[in-house]
């Protein structure tokens, strides 16, 4: 046949290549043999689009392949083909988390991975509620009311997560921003939720796919007023009435990585403690039956100022309880005590020192004793300053201010820390050269 001839060439010159070589046969309607160099090849067997493909002592059709015989492997909406480390192709797939994107690892592979720099949208969402932390998010929080945070769950949470807290209205030290735990994972190595409460603040989390990390920014570059505040709470206890208080109990809470405690009564030794209440501390104050609402003050002051967590004193029936740690604190709760229980100062502030801060210091009174210890920080840049005040008048004993070194540095030209004593003083230091200097006034 001419036809066949005119494309020997054509045919045998792609097979010498090991290529395939297209062939339209349905006009071939009856035997139609032909034979190129020792490969017969049979017209009536093809079907439209199949191919010529050389095998070991013939030429045959085989179904066509689309794009060349290819085979496609993709089966899903959103697959993606790559050669995989064993150089085979393969469908990567689409099981990627939200907000992820493709990178390559240490073998050139690309696979799936949290986004970082441009790959990833760090959306502003104002948070007036609610809510569980999503990737890449930076969350203006609305603190006229307490809120919470929770951490995300796997698989959801992954190597290099990360979200970050503002408090935007500046009211967190009295409406905590809690982050919440999804299960058993650590917060800056501590099993226990995250409080927030400091006005202003700024925190960044980070996962490393299974605890959570935490980076802090100074809640005004250009300075803030820091109460540096001890929470006081006030109980009003009553009375026994005939083993009236057995069993009966108030909780006690402690800043950010504190348990807190339950306070108990044991009547006549006829009490069974109420506890456990989660990780509190079970405290009992053992009293006789019918004691007065003054004997029953004292009795559970001695047992609350036995606690290195707290100070308290007692006038009466009314004790006054500070915690002996700066911050913001979980307000006391009477529980079924029948006690009434007041705050009188609202725990607050923070005891690290940031640039351009002012630090308002509660220095307690003459009871109890509780000096406030504020620690600077490393590499100071030149010029700059923070300030403190003593706005009650007690620095001078026991209830001493002292600025902590973080290191080698120097104090008005000593290596020791600085202790202020000066009633209702007020000190402004500034750095420089990696030193602090200090003016009183």
């Amino acid at each position: 046949m001419n036809f066949f001839s005119s494309l020997k060439g054509t045919i045998l010159n792609a097979l010498k290549v090991g290529k395939k070589f297209t062939f339209d046969a349905t006009s071939v309607t009856a035997a139609r043999n032909f034979k190129l160099p020792d490969m017969p090849v049979d017209m009536t067997t093809g079907s439209t689009g199949d191919v010529l493909v050389k095998g070991a002592s013939s030429i045959e059709f085989q179904t066509g392949g689309g794009g060349g015989g290819m085979t496609d492997p993709m089966t899903t909406a959103g697959d993606i083909i790559i050669r995989n480390a064993g150089n085979v192709t393969t469908r990567l797939g689409s099981s990627g988390v939200p907000g992820q994107v493709l990178t390559l690892d240490g073998s050139s592979v690309p696979s799936w991975a949290a986004g970082g720099g441009g790959g990833t949208s760090e959306a502003v969402i104002s948070l007036a509620g609610n809510t569980t932390a999503a990737q890449g998010k930076n969350y203006a929080v609305d603190t006229t009311a307490a809120r919470t945070i929770t951490l995300p769950a796997s698989p959801t949470k992954v190597d290099g997560f990360f979200f970050a807290v503002k408090d935007f209205s500046g009211q967190c030290a009295i409406n905590k921003i809690t982050i919440a735990r999804a299960a058993g994972e650590l917060i800056d190595g501590v099993a226990a939720d995250k409080v927030l409460n400091i006005n202003k603040g700024c925190w960044r989390f980070i996962s490393d796919g299974t605890d959570w990390f935490t980076e802090f920014y100074s809640p005004n570059p250009n300075g803030e007023i820091v109460p540096v505040f001890y929470e006081k709470t006030s109980i009003i206890t009553v009375a026994d009435v005939g083993g009236s208080l057995n069993n009966k109990y108030f909780f006690m809470n402690e800043p950010a990585g504190g348990n807190g405690i339950y306070v108990w009564y044991n009547v006549n030794s006829a009490g069974v403690d109420p506890g456990p209440f989660g990780s509190r501390v079970g405290c009992v104050v053992a009293l006789a039956t019918g004691v007065t609402a003054n004997t029953v003050a004292s009795s559970t002051r001695t047992v609350i100022q036995a606690l290195a967590a707290y100070e308290a004193s007692v006038l009466a029936n009314v004790i006054s309880v500070w915690n002996a740690a700066i911050g913001a604190v979980v307000d006391a709760t009477a529980e079924n005590s029948g006690f009434t229980i007041s705050i009188l100062l609202q725990g607050g502030g923070f005891t690290n020192i940031y640039n351009g801060n002012t630090y308002l210091v509660d220095t307690l009174g003459s009871s109890p004793t509780i000096p406030t210890t504020l620690q600077l920080y490393a590499s100071p840049a030149n010029g700059d300053w923070f300030v403190v005040k003593d706005i009650i008048g007690f620095a001078s004993y026991p209830n001493m201010i002292t600025i902590a070194r973080s290191g080698g540095e120097q104090i008005e030209g000593v290596a020791a820390n600085k202790i202020l004593q000066t009633n209702f003083g007020s000190w402004k230091f500034m750095a420089y050269n990696n030193n602090w200097f200090m003016m009183q006034s």
